[in-house]
């Protein structure tokens, strides 16, 4: 089945040219002049990538972009702009887009960056799928034995969880920008100093160090950190919000950022 992309641009000669070289590629694309018919496909389709112009009238990128995250089939989004808007899409990317390229882009790069965002659109709706599967799971399992069925799940379901993604160390030493993590010590530093975490932040900081620039759900992070298997997404959310606020004043907001409607991310702010 064909990739389904969204290309937003009001611009008709570069619109047509970007979807010609998308549809040479293979990929399947519904066009939109502008940000209001844009948002109207997102709501009535399913896309696996959006991409879009930022600067249009009335509804512009940053709309568009916002409104597609917060789609249950989380598409991707890749922002088109010219120099004047660059420092928009910089920013855009601490609001969930993917990427930017600027105009006019290359046939070659446009393709390259949608294959990626198809790569990670892939990643999550597999996450998501296992973690749809162990809370059905769990909550059966609980139904016919609450007695004995409190935070423990089937090894099967475990299973397919950590094939998806999993937050257990795979290195003594992480290091992200100035945040050094020693799973060895169970010891964390920042710029050099010792940081004093609880146990609690220091797995939901190795959890996300395990993956970084990546953005993981709030219910993988909650099921490292707390071991609470099953947790919605507005729980998870919630047992997050105390321990991500006192990260964030421990190592800085830039290095901690928040993925409206999906979970968090590590980033190294100097390498943006």
């Amino acid at each position: 089945m064909k990739a389904q992309i969204l290309l937003v641009e009001d611009d008709n000669i570069t619109r047509q040219m970007l979807a010609n070289v998308l549809e040479d590629a293979g990929y399947s694309v519904v066009s939109a002049c502008d940000g209001t018919v844009a948002l109207d496909y997102l709501q009535k389709y399913t896309f696996d990538v959006v991409i879009t112009d930022i600067r249009m009238y009335e509804i512009d990128g940053i709309e568009v972009l916002n409104v597609a995250r917060l789609q249950p089939y989380l598409p991707e989004v890749i922002l088109l702009t010219g120099y004047g808007s660059l420092e928009t899409a910089v920013a855009a990317l601490r609001g969930g887009a993917f990427n930017y390229l600027v105009k006019p882009c290359d046939s070659t790069e446009l393709i390259d960056c949608v294959a990626a965002a198809l790569k990670q659109h892939a990643s999550l709706t597999r996450r998501h799928t296992a973690m749809r599967m162990i809370a059905e799971e769990y909550t059966q399992l609980t139904d016919l034995f609450p007695a004995r069925v409190d935070s423990t799940i089937t090894t099967s379901a475990t299973n397919q969880l950590a094939d998806q993604q999993d937050c257990s160390p795979s290195q003594q030493v992480l290091i992200v920008g100035a945040l050094h993590i020693d799973n060895a010590s169970h010891l964390a530093t920042f710029e050099g100093r010792p940081l004093h975490l609880t146990p609690i932040e220091f797995a939901i900081l190795r959890c996300l160090a395990e993956a970084p620039h990546q953005v993981l759900m709030a219910e993988e992070i909650v099921r490292y950190s707390h071991g609470h298997i099953g947790a919605s997404p507005a729980d998870a959310q919630a047992m997050l919000r105390s321990h991500v606020r006192n990260l964030r004043r421990k190592i800085g907001r830039s290095y901690l950022m928040t993925v409206r409607g999906m979970g968090y991310m590590l980033v190294d702010p100097s390498s943006e």
